[in-house]
């Protein structure tokens, strides 16, 4: 398999495992903050840039996030209007504001970014329809910023697709898609060894030339998705997700 179908293999896997991820951290919140009757924290810079949505509130999607060696801010709301209602009101908003907006669907997501020249901000929504609702992802990130490297150890023969990371009260997560040039065993080789003080758990064979394993210890927890290519020579698309403690 070529490395643009690895780059594109990896791409679908991290879109289905951010968007799972991302919906399971916006029902837990919510749920917190209903409970326990909490204040909307405070942005840095995310409630300067985008405007608010009527009757909503936008609450910080973790302490820092990056994606790709990017830092950006990100907060979710939620509304009982549609996502194409969302979508226009902000694309009327940027677009009287004097920025260049581009507008899209994916799926049933309305994706709505804006940037000018002269502003060293990028605006982006996300409006998507769930359960009756719909929930307003906003992010906002400097357009000039140095990308940073991945965090998560890898093999020399690997190179990272995309990367996230976040720190979530005390919680560092990293998870990254990488293409390996090299077998499925070579890589499980290298984080066994380098995870040789932790607790691990045998290979899980999820079909020929897929493996999930997993390696914890009371303040960290990282999991390697490996699927290898039916290649000459040998490639495999991996996934590893970091977690770690703050001490």
């Amino acid at each position: 398999m070529s490395r643009k179908m690895l780059r594109r293999y990896g791409a679908v896997l991290g879109v289905a495992l951010a968007v799972a991820a991302a919906a399971g951290v916006l029902t837990a919140r919510q749920s917190e903050l209903v409970a326990y009757s909490e204040r909307p924290p405070r942005f840095t810079s995310l409630d300067q840039l985008v405007p608010p949505y009527p009757e909503a509130v936008f609450y910080p999607m973790g302490d820092e996030l990056r994606v790709d060696g990017v830092s950006r801010e990100m907060g979710y709301a939620t509304t009982l209007d549609s996502a194409t209602k969302v979508a226009d009101r902000y694309e009327a908003i940027w677009h009287s504001q004097g920025f260049k907006v581009e507008r899209r669907v994916v799926g049933v997501e309305e994706w709505v970014t804006a940037s000018a020249i002269e502003d060293p901000w990028m605006r982006t929504i996300v409006a998507t329809p769930k359960n009756g609702r719909t929930v307003i992802v906003a992010s906002v990130r400097e357009m000039w910023q140095d990308q940073a490297p991945p965090k998560i150890p890898m093999p020399d023969t690997c190179e990272a697709m995309s990367d996230t990371g976040s720190r979530d009260r005390g919680l560092h997560t990293e998870v990254a898609f990488l293409a390996c040039e090299t077998h499925a065993r070579d890589v499980i080789d290298f984080y066994d060894q380098l995870l040789a003080a932790t607790r691990r758990r045998a290979p899980l064979q999820t079909e020929a030339g897929a493996a999930y394993l997993t390696y914890t210890t009371d303040d960290l927890h990282v999991s390697v998705a490996v699927k290898e290519m039916d290649t000459d020579p040998p490639q495999c698309a991996v996934t590893v997700t970091w977690q770690e403690m703050a001490r």
